[in-house]
């Protein structure tokens, strides 16, 4: 056991009131050797018992020192905090982790739900407007090559109406028309090829959307609006009036 000092503390007679730690620090600086018998009360050997045990009852005030060590000793917010706190900032929420009670994971997995859903929405969206824009764009493409060949066909029926006016003066004449008969076919062959057909005229009922009337006739043996006379072949491109039958009709009086 270490000798002990029994000389009053440097500094002073008494020690009432003073820390007992700072007594014994104050008699380990001025040479002394320090015995500490009572780690519980305090007491310090080799100083003046006057007051002491007031002294060591008042306790210590809380410094500075202390205070920032027992700020950083508190503990962090849990994953929920962080989790109220990351939704209230606009970022996104922290991923699972084995640390998450089970409302927590089931509140993320609700979250990641709504997400999906919405872009499932999103995505059913644009498919749609690509199959609608799909669909109008071949509707326009079809529309505009019906109507540039519709436009072709028309001018070559203009063609073979002149090869049939020729035929015909020929034909009058009693001039071999042979060669001009064989065109003619060869030009109705090729229309049919592009389901191109003409219209029937002579006998049917005048219909303002194939027929084209020029003139009427009266004849009380036909219908009204029978067709009598056929002045220009109408054509008809699959379900497109290429052109109307030129038609003279019939009159009752």
């Amino acid at each position: 056991m270490m000798s002990q000092n029994n000389g009053p503390p440097a500094g002073g007679g008494g020690d009432g009131g003073r820390d007992p730690g700072a007594v014994a620090e104050a008699d380990y600086a001025a040479g002394g050797e320090i015995t500490i018998e009572n780690v519980a009360g305090g007491d310090v050997a080799g100083g003046n018992d006057d007051g002491g045990s007031d002294g060591g009852a008042a306790g210590p005030e809380p410094t500075a020192d202390a205070a920032t060590a027992a700020a950083e000793s508190e503990p962090e917010p849990d994953d929920g905090s962080r989790t109220r706190d990351a939704g209230h900032d606009g970022t996104a929420p922290p991923a699972p982790s084995p640390d998450m009670d089970p409302a927590q994971l089931y509140n993320l997995l609700q979250a990641e739900a709504a997400k999906s859903s919405g872009y499932e929405q999103k995505l059913k969206l644009a498919l749609a407007d690509y199959q609608n824009l799909t669909k109008r764009t071949a509707s326009e493409i079809e529309a505009g090559v019906a109507a540039r060949l519709g436009g072709l066909v028309s001018d070559v029926l203009g063609v073979r109406d002149d090869f049939v006016r020729a035929r015909d003066t020929f034909a009058k004449e009693q001039v071999d028309t042979e060669g001009l008969d064989s065109i003619l076919r060869n030009m109705d062959s090729v229309l049919e090829g592009y389901e191109v057909r003409p219209i029937d005229a002579l006998g049917e009922i005048f219909d303002p959307n194939m027929h084209e009337a020029v003139s009427s006739e009266v004849d009380p043996l036909l219908d009204e609006n029978t067709i009598t006379k056929e002045l220009r072949r109408g054509y008809v491109m699959k379900n497109t009036i290429i052109r109307p039958s030129m038609v003279v009709i019939s009159k009752k009086e």
